[in-house]
């Protein structure tokens, strides 16, 4: 990022976006600076809910006996103001007028603005700000953000992000577009690779994932097969990928690398699943043996074991546990989670069933519990060391969910719902005490003439410390940020509303850098083909 310093008789970013009509700030001079503010209210549940465990024939509803508690309502600012980031529980928005105290706030901390970046159409980077210091940086960022783009930088409609990936602990990222070409960024230099990944069989893209413990590594998956691209430090030699084709292999849907052994790659597609296992060398053992019940592609070094069932047709999602012993794998045409066992290979379908098709397969962070979300109001978890297990039954389907660090709470919305839930977890396995601990109301409302905020619950999205969550929209552009207090008993305080581009519509996504030293940062993809990002900083330097 570009860092904020501060000059001896003054600043030396001065922010001069007073400069801009106000018209274009989406406000008239004349009219005041208050806006009215959606009411949040968080519900704490006050009884034990009843659930469903391994002999109960009965589901009942799990959220009963909520009690209402109103907390503060979050600043939601104005129609044309920036989000420039978080400034230790204070979110920071430049509004153009008056702005000298807020970048002294950012001077102060040392930090460092992230200008949003456009997928290129051709190989370098269609906007390209230079690190510029004083007011020509937040001058650039404002005309980018609150303005529309010249004609001749608008995007092609084939320019839209279909799928995104960060890097497991680098910062960068992948997106891939309409046109199944994916493009790199890297967030230290601020600069898109010179080259794209392009394939003539890479056709309808459909997922991505770097490989853990590799940092040049991009594995994607697509309608004829995955491509394993190793991606040189040189950009005038071309780049080839390595093609794990099967006549089986089609219509891939998922895949994801095992943890701790980076080699082995799982894919689930409309036949089953794939287990992939790319070698450098011959496919042996420590001892030299050859690994038995493996295929062997031709020409290659790379073997698989190809797992059918047939009651899951197509496979939907496939996880592995933190550990890389087991794969869970799911399908939306089935109600039966199957797990396997990559250690004495062998398979067992999980029970009881849930109800409806598998749509999500979570882990914790630390593997204990496993959470799988159904097409039919329905979800169950297990914990992984006896695998005992408790029925969800909820009005409506699970749409996101998303695990705290400690693997003690979870947050998750429902589709066509606006309704933010929290569920503890007390105790550790072989012990399954899952409760309802509270609930946050998102309901949309229009604060501005022709502008809403809240809705319908799109994505949530919790940071890799465990301090801060975000949550999108469905049909609202912009994202709700809470405070969550590291203490034993879970305390969740909302901070306010991060804004993209001013055009823009919902996010397509959102998402958390894996590494990010002084707090988090948050990363949001929009239709337009444009990437933001807000940094939190909530860590001392």
């Amino acid at each position: 990022g570009i860092t904020v310093m501060q000059s001896e008789d003054s600043w030396s970013l001065k922010a001069k976006l007073w400069d801009t009509p106000m018209s274009k700030l989406g406000r008239r001079p004349n009219e005041p600076r208050v806006a009215s503010v959606p009411s949040f209210s968080l519900y704490q549940d006050t009884t034990k809910p009843s659930f469903v465990g391994n002999n109960s024939k009965t589901e009942r509803n799990y959220f009963t006996g909520v009690q209402s508690l109103h907390i503060p309502s979050p600043n939601v600012g104005l129609y044309g103001e920036i989000t420039a980031g978080e400034v230790f529980c204070e979110l920071v928005t430049l509004s153009g007028e008056n702005d000298d105290f807020k970048i002294k706030q950012l001077a102060e901390i040392k930090a460092a603005a992230y200008t949003p970046v456009e997928v290129p159409e051709t190989g370098t980077s269609l906007l390209s700000l230079p690190p510029a210091s004083g007011a020509s940086f937040w001058n650039s960022l404002q005309r980018l953000w609150m303005n529309d783009l010249p004609s001749s930088m608008k995007l092609p409609e084939n320019a839209k992000i279909t799928s995104f990936a960060w890097h497991k602990y680098l910062q960068k990222f992948a997106v891939s577009v309409q046109d199944d070409t994916i493009c790199m960024y890297n967030m230290p230099q601020q600069k898109w690779s010179p080259l794209k990944l392009i394939h003539d069989s890479q056709v309808n893209v459909s997922c991505m994932d770097w490989k853990p413990c590799a940092g040049n590594t991009l594995a994607v998956g697509c309608r004829n097969g995955v491509f394993i691209w190793y991606i040189l430090s040189e950009p005038q030699q071309k780049w080839s990928p390595l093609k794990l084709i099967h006549d089986s292999q089609v219509n891939v849907s998922c895949m994801d690398w095992k943890p701790c052994a980076g080699n082995t790659l799982a894919v689930g597609c409309r036949n089953g699943v794939f287990i992939w296992y790319i070698l450098s060398k011959k496919n042996t053992d420590a001892e030299g043996e050859v690994v038995p019940n493996l295929r062997r592609m031709r020409e290659t070094d790379t073997w698989y074991k190809h797992l059918e069932f047939p009651f899951l047709s197509p496979v939907t999602c496939v996880s592995w546990c933190p550990s890389g012993r087991f794969l869970a794998i799911g399908s939306a045409n089935s109600n039966h989670v199957v797990l396997w066992d990559s250690f004495e290979d062998n398979m067992r379908r999980l029970e009881p069933s849930v109800q409806g098709g598998v749509t999500t397969l979570s882990w914790s962070p630390n593997g204990n519990y496993l959470l799988a979300g159904s097409t039919n109001k329905f979800w169950r978890l297990w914990e992984t060391m006896t695998w005992s297990t408790q029925g969800f039954l909820k009005d409506k389907n699970l749409r996101s969910a998303s695990w705290n660090h400690n693997s003690n709470y979870f947050a998750f919305g429902c589709e066509n719902d606006s309704v933010l839930r929290f569920v503890h977890l007390e105790g550790a396995p072989p012990s399954l005490d899952a409760k309802s601990y509270g609930e946050c109301t998102l309901t949309k409302e229009k604060i501005e003439k022709d502008f809403e905020v809240c809705g319908n619950i799109s994505e949530v999205v919790w940071d890799p410390t465990g301090s801060r969550i975000a949550v999108s929209f469905t049909d609202t552009p912009l994202i709700a940020l809470f405070l969550v207090y590291p203490q034993e008993t879970l305390s969740v305080q909302p901070l306010g509303f991060i804004r993209g581009p001013k055009s823009s519509g919902p996010p397509r996504f959102i998402r958390f850098c894996p590494e990010f030293e002084r707090g988090a940062l948050l990363s949001m993809c929009w239709d337009e083909g444009i990437i933001s990002f807000c940094p939190l900083y909530f860590k001392n330097e």
